[in-house]
């Protein structure tokens, strides 16, 4: 048995001694932990929502955007069927916010 000491083996079975106390405040940090970790992944998943819903609603802006600005120096808009397609547009956003919160 010296001989394997000798040859720097030292394995270490990973626990320690505790009273009762230590155990209790070890077991509730270890409760408390993994419910943090459990709050930690709800919150990724709805930040990658939320990151999700901004991409989609840039998606659908951009290209009104950019049909505002092709033309700077016709001071009119020629826009007809607006309050349809606007009517269309307003129900894609609900849909997108209404996902948005109810994850939330």
């Amino acid at each position: 048995m010296g001989n394997y000491m000798q040859k720097g083996y030292n394995f270490d079975f990973g626990f320690s001694a505790a009273d009762e106390d230590e155990l209790k405040k070890l077991i509730g940090a270890e409760q408390e932990t993994e419910e943090l970790s459990k709050l930690l992944d709800e919150q990724a998943s709805n930040a990658e929502l939320y990151k999700d819903t901004v991409v989609q609603i840039q998606e659908m802006i951009t290209p009104l955007i950019n049909n505002l600005m092709l033309n700077p120096n016709k001071n009119y808009i020629y826009w007809p069927n607006r309050v349809d397609k606007m009517k269309v547009f307003k129900a894609e956003l609900d849909k997108l916010f209404t996902i948005a919160k109810d994850a939330s």
